[in-house]
């Protein structure tokens, strides 16, 4: 997925210029609002270590029910922080 994200990001600013083009991640704004909600620790839960696995089910759990609640809860949390006119998301595995 990063090799084409990047291949994409490279094609579109090698057509529309430097700085067009921005990578969101799904992934970070989730991990983010989950241990906001659930006082946790987030620079721990971005790294492959015990403590994410520790919460890695719950958290699953708890992201499908805040999707089946809104669809569009952590695409909005990344499109707010976006200001490059076009936006790739590069992690996302859901419809």
């Amino acid at each position: 997925k990063d090799y084409v994200t990047d291949r994409l990001v490279a094609r579109v600013e090698s057509l529309a210029g430097a700085g067009v083009c921005e990578v969101g991640r799904l992934s970070g704004p989730l991990k983010r609002a989950y241990a906001d909600e659930n006082g946790l620790d987030y620079q721990e839960l971005l790294s492959d270590g015990p403590y994410k696995e520790k919460y890695r089910a719950d958290m699953i759990t708890w992201g499908e029910r805040k999707r089946n609640e809104d669809p569009g809860y952590f695409a909005r949390l990344v499109v707010d922080k976006c200001v490059a006119p076009v936006l790739v998301i590069s992690d996302a595995r859901r419809p």
